[in-house]
């Protein structure tokens, strides 16, 4: 393992049996550092206090020593933004005789906001360490979210509620159980909007149980009575309709010339699969389409997904639910089964190719990155720029994409959709694809 003064490098390259690479240079790039305190609302210093950097390549964390202090180090160059949690048992209940409501310190970024879309960014170079980057939390009211979950099951199968932070694509914010005559209390509440829903689950996936979500926004007042309904898993049937005979068939294989025709790959069967929008609930989820362009989704949970294709070159152009048809790929059953479902495909993919140049001219042994908008159902791609400088991405689905020249090592298995170019937002480009588009954008090099 290297040590925290440097930052690792990728470096990726194709070996042929019998080849020999030989004078490779390998440059280590010192890691940097950032320094500061935690500080309450009097300016006190605040121990144990857990702070992270979050940048595009993931992040490191520290807790504060009894002087709030705090030292974030091995940070790879980038932009960062940073964040402090006091402990939860760290500030007890302040109760006042003059009627004002009791306070507590909320999760904050530097330097004292509550939304991470207004947090200050803190670029940080090779082997710098930046100091006095001081937090000072912010005290916001004690709020509570409380209701009952209906349609519990019965036995000892517990029952916990979920939530979903607006802008954060999986479970945050206090979790809580549900009590037997199925009431719960989430306490404390930092502001924000947010996404509930009650889960079960049971010793299969016919024993789970999801209620149909609930949006709320935790604003100045504690929210009650919010109702929240278990709903048995389901079952979806539906039917493909393919805009044209080409989105119909999966791509076939190409033979090998060496193969008997018997021993020829064979086609695989097509599947529709469904990817949760919120959460991970679901993922799992597909269903083969038959002879007759016919399937059945089972053991749906309620929820928003996007409808993804095992084939191609094919997406999802609309779904229909009875007679309600949206563009896209989004099948919404928050509230379990709403009638017979038609999922419209079509094969008018879309291609970008270009040309990435800096100041010497056309730019290689870099990387291009094209993310989808927020809420799409695709992930991040990326591919290498050719010795002549360019690149080019295709079978892509009609939709908007953000498009930038990364660094050579740009891990996208480790970049949260949405954040994955905010240190190249400089040179990104925005590209709106409508079906069959096949354009060329050449690109900047930062």
């Amino acid at each position: 393992m290297l040590p925290k003064t440097v930052s690792a490098l990728n470096f990726n390259f194709p070996l042929a049996a019998g080849d020999k690479k030989e004078d490779l240079n390998l440059i280590l790039t010192p890691a940097g550092a950032i320094i500061g305190r935690v500080l309450d609302a009097a300016g006190e210093p605040v121990a144990n206090a857990l702070v992270q950097a979050e940048g595009n390549e993931g992040g490191e964390t520290a807790a504060t020593d009894e002087q709030g202090r705090y030292r974030i180090g091995g940070l790879r160059p980038g932009k960062y933004r940073l964040h402090a949690s006091p402990r939860p048992s760290q500030f007890s209940s302040e109760v006042r005789t003059d009627g004002s409501e009791d306070l507590h310190y909320s999760s904050t970024y530097y330097p004292d906001s509550l939304a991470r879309a207004s947090a200050r960014r803190l670029d940080v170079g090779p082997a710098a360490e930046l100091s006095g980057i001081d937090i000072r939390l912010v005290r916001t009211g004690i709020l509570s979210v409380s209701g009952k979950v209906s349609g519990m099951p019965g036995g000892v199968t517990p029952t916990g509620i979920e939530m979903t932070r607006e802008g954060e694509n999986g479970y945050g914010g206090p979790q809580s159980t549900v009590k037997p005559d199925g009431s719960f209390t989430i306490s404390p509440m930092d502001p924000g909007k947010y996404t509930l829903a009650a889960v079960s689950y049971g010793r299969s996936p016919l024993h789970n149980l999801r209620s149909a979500p609930v949006e709320i926004e935790v604003a100045g007042t504690n929210l009650e009575h919010i109702e929240l309904r278990m709903i048995p898993p389901f079952e979806v049937p539906g039917q493909v309709r393919f805009d044209d005979e080409r989105a119909r068939l999966p791509q076939q294989r190409p033979a090998r010339q060496s193969q008997p025709p018997a021993a020829q790959p064979a086609v695989p069967p097509r599947q529709i699969h469904l990817k949760a929008v919120l959460g991970f609930q679901g993922d799992a989820l597909a269903a083969e389409i038959g002879a007759d362009d016919s399937f059945t989704l089972e053991n749906v949970l309620p929820g928003r997904f996007h409808v993804l294709l095992s084939w191609g070159p094919a997406y999802v152009r609309s779904v229909r639910i009875g007679s309600t048809e949206t563009e896209g790929d989004i099948l919404d059953v928050c509230n379990g089964p709403a009638g017979p479902v038609t999922i419209a495909v079509s094969s008018l993919m879309c291609q970008i190719s270009g040309t990435v140049y800096d100041s010497n001219g056309p730019a290689a042994n870099i990387r291009v990155v094209l993310v989808p908008e927020a809420g799409g159902g695709r992930g991040l791609q990326s591919t290498p720029v050719k010795a002549d400088g360019t690149y080019s991405f295709v079978a892509l689905p009609p939709g908007k994409y953000t498009l930038a020249a990364t660094d050579a090592d740009f891990n996208p298995n480790r970049y949260e959709r949405g954040v994955a170019l905010e240190d190249y937002e400089d040179v990104a480009e925005s590209i709106d694809l409508r079906p069959g588009d096949k354009i060329t954008k050449d690109l900047k090099r930062k």
